[in-house]
């Protein structure tokens, strides 16, 4: 059996890999693995709060690793810090990453190049997915997700929604049903591979810039179960 890490944003790509995973017998999970910047509340990219990211890996089930990323890091720190971080996993015995890529280029050259020189392999269980098929079988299977981060394409309104069949529905025609693209990111509140549900409240919608463009984020406020 071999001991792998999952990388985690805690939207439903992640989600639908770690799924994957879970059904196969080879593999055994250790960990889900995200990145902040140092002093920052928020994971990278999703911006979604690092406290409800432990209570979702808590749910899951699985220890939550933040690796720390310096605050505008350089390609080269990027590089170092991941290294380092998966230096460490193999040496605990760590055979794979997993990844919830969709698409071959999805894989940044940074990370494959601190993989390539600790030999810390990856596994993409949903590589070459159908994105529509995808999205559907997410909903359809149960789970529960809400948008974290939107295109400034899609507008306000996309921002912090429920993502269903009127969700999808809802979607213009040139956006990709899965946001594959990079029209939306979600967080994952429930589904078939949770212990119990993450409680949280819709707070604040802001927009910001990104280095990939303008986006609208949906705040999400960790909130005490019932």
């Amino acid at each position: 059996m071999e001991d792998v890490v999952c990388s985690w944003s805690g939207g439903k790509e992640s989600t639908l890999a770690l799924e994957s995973v879970l059904k196969e017998t080879s593999f055994e999970v250790a960990a889900l693995m995200t990145t902040a910047v140092e002093g920052a509340d928020r994971m990278s990219i999703h911006g979604v709060r690092l406290e409800l990211l432990e209570r979702q890996a808590s749910a899951l089930g699985f220890p939550l690793d933040i690796v720390r990323i310096p605050e505008n890091a350089t390609g080269e720190e990027y590089i170092q810090t991941m290294t380092d971080v998966f230096s460490g996993y193999v040496e605990t015995g760590v055979d794979r990453l997993i990844l919830g890529d969709v698409f071959a280029d999805d894989d940044p050259d940074f990370r494959g190049t601190a993989m390539e020189s600790t030999g810390l392999s990856s596994y993409c269980p949903l590589l070459d997915a159908e994105t529509g098929d995808l999205v559907r079988r997410f909903v359809s299977g149960g789970y529960e997700a809400v948008t974290v981060a939107v295109d400034e394409s899609l507008g306000r309104g996309f921002a912090g929604r429920t993502v269903d069949g009127e969700f999808l529905e809802d979607l213009p025609e040139t956006a990709d049903p899965a946001g594959e693209t990079g029209e939306y990111h979600t967080f994952v509140c429930d589904g078939p591979v949770f212990d119990r549900r993450v409680a949280f409240e819709r707070g604040d919608i802001v927009e910001r810039d990104t280095v990939s463009g303008a986006m609208v984020y949906a705040d999400l406020v960790p909130a005490e179960t019932t």
